[in-house]
């Protein structure tokens, strides 16, 4: 098994200027053809795709838009001898197609996201931008979600806190999507998945 470094990535995904640049493009190809062919086994980590993402996207390095980062780092995942431990690939992917659809969040988030929505966790946060993805349920301190217009007074006292251990200063929030008028995210049939709720059925990532 082989583990792919960030450079193996940049110097196939980029086009190479330099003489140097094109020794290590055509070395980095030749890997990467084995791998796509299946000759050849390798693995990655979510480091070194993350890296991978930020350099490509970086204004001071090659600027790319995260449509096309996303495009270029899910083909390479794909390739039939990349390998990942469990779900791990699943996680990557999910992530990417997340980023996608919000291409504010980065893919470091996405990723968050992705390994929540997976799990069935709630996020405990700060940051606001997490709740425009209506698949996720979000933790923050009661004060907060009050001020932002999150989540509605009778919804706070509807937390089911109580459940997961949350301190009670901290409450459950919708989406910023889900309608005030619509039951609470967890208030729904036992044994029904959270995404299933009408409130978090749209804007769900692909896989």
């Amino acid at each position: 098994m082989i583990y792919l470094d960030t450079n193996i990535f940049l110097r196939f995904l980029v086009l190479p200027v330099t003489d140097q640049d094109r020794v290590w493009h055509s070395q980095a190809t030749t890997l990467m053809e084995g791998i796509e062919s299946g000759s050849v086994h390798a693995t990655t980590s979510e480091m070194v795709i993350h890296e991978v993402c930020y350099v490509l996207g970086s204004r001071q390095q090659y600027g790319m838009e995260p449509v096309d980062i996303v495009e270029r780092v899910r083909a390479v995942l794909l390739f039939t001898g990349m390998r990942f431990d469990g779900d791990e690939g699943g996680v990557f992917r999910a992530a990417l197609d997340c980023w996608q659809s919000n291409p504010k969040l980065g893919f470091s988030d996405s990723v968050i996201a992705a390994r929540c929505e997976r799990a069935g966790h709630e996020l405990a946060t700060f940051d606001r931008h997490f709740a425009d993805l209506p698949f996720l349920q979000l933790l923050a301190p009661r004060d907060d979600l009050h001020e932002r217009n999150l989540i509605p007074h009778q919804m706070l006292l509807r937390s089911p806190h109580q459940r997961c251990n949350v301190p009670p200063s901290w409450r459950m929030a919708p989406s910023a999507r889900c309608r005030p008028d619509l039951p609470h995210p967890l208030e729904r049939t036992p044994g029904t998945p959270a995404h299933d709720h009408p409130s978090h059925s749209s804007a769900r990532p692909s896989r």
